[in-house]
């Protein structure tokens, strides 16, 4: 686990607003706190960084915060074009946690496309804070 996943606090009401929903979803169980740890690994990885201050203290700026809620944009964008997914085409994926199961159908063409841009946003928020490996 890294720091962003660790660290960064996204509740239930930033989700809701972030998304404009009408109730805030939940955020620890189901397919969007999938998804929300999802964009927190994703954002560990592609930063690569420990985000410790001169206290060796863990300081994650606001703006990894955006960089996370856009690629759980892009990642629930995605799960909801899948979830609407009436063929058989593409890439189904089973996943079982105790007595819950989801399935949930990838496709290519428009589904990667939005969730590349939804993704190059992010980066683009997160780059200032990626660290190269040596």
């Amino acid at each position: 686990m890294g720091p962003i996943e660790e660290s960064i606090v996204i509740t239930a009401a930033e989700v809701q607003q972030w998304f404009g929903l009408a109730a805030p979803p939940s955020i620890t169980i189901g397919i969007y706190a999938m998804l929300l740890t999802t964009a927190k690994q994703l954002a560990d990885q592609f930063c690569n960084n420990e985000f410790l201050d001169e206290d060796d203290e863990v300081s994650i700026p606001e703006a990894v915060k955006v960089g996370v809620l856009q690629l759980l944009s892009g990642l629930v964008s995605s799960w909801k074009k899948s979830a609407g997914v009436t063929t058989n085409s593409g890439i189904v994926t089973k996943e079982k946690a105790g007595d819950v199961e989801v399935q949930y159908q990838a496709t290519s063409g428009t589904v990667a496309a939005e969730l590349l841009t939804a993704g190059s946003f992010a980066y683009d928020a997160l780059a200032p804070y990626r660290m190269m490996p040596l």
